[in-house]
């Protein structure tokens, strides 16, 4: 039964890979799932995990109740990446709070309007 267990985590974390490498930011705006690339929300992280995707990131996010968006942290190995939980929003985020991150896409769960970082 664990085989069989990590088996199955084995193939969802493959799925979550495969469908980041093949939907890029098209499925995140069809989902309702508000992207700002190059742009990063700081101030209001309360955890940061290593991940494999952004797919795995918005897992992250979705299940916590405390968060409102998440940034993905591309690191020099384009394997790594790391995901920041945020209890803010995009609606909420002071002027000082969001910032242009050239290695980091800012993903908005909740906000209906979002426009560019300058």
């Amino acid at each position: 039964m664990e085989t069989f267990l990590k088996h199955t985590l084995i193939q969802i974390l493959l799925t979550f890979e495969l469908r980041s490498m093949l939907c890029e930011k098209n499925c995140f705006i069809r989902n309702g799932i508000k992207p700002v690339f190059k742009t990063r929300i700081g101030g209001h992280v309360f955890i940061t995990v290593p991940v494999f995707s952004e797919f795995h990131c918005l897992d992250f996010c979705l299940r916590n109740r405390n968060c409102r968006s998440f940034n993905v942290i591309h690191k020099e190995d384009q394997r790594k990446k790391l995901c920041e939980l945020s209890s803010i929003g995009w609606d909420e985020a002071k002027s000082g709070d969001v910032y242009k991150y050239p290695n980091a896409n800012f993903y908005d769960i909740g906000s209906d309007e979002i426009t560019q970082v300058s």
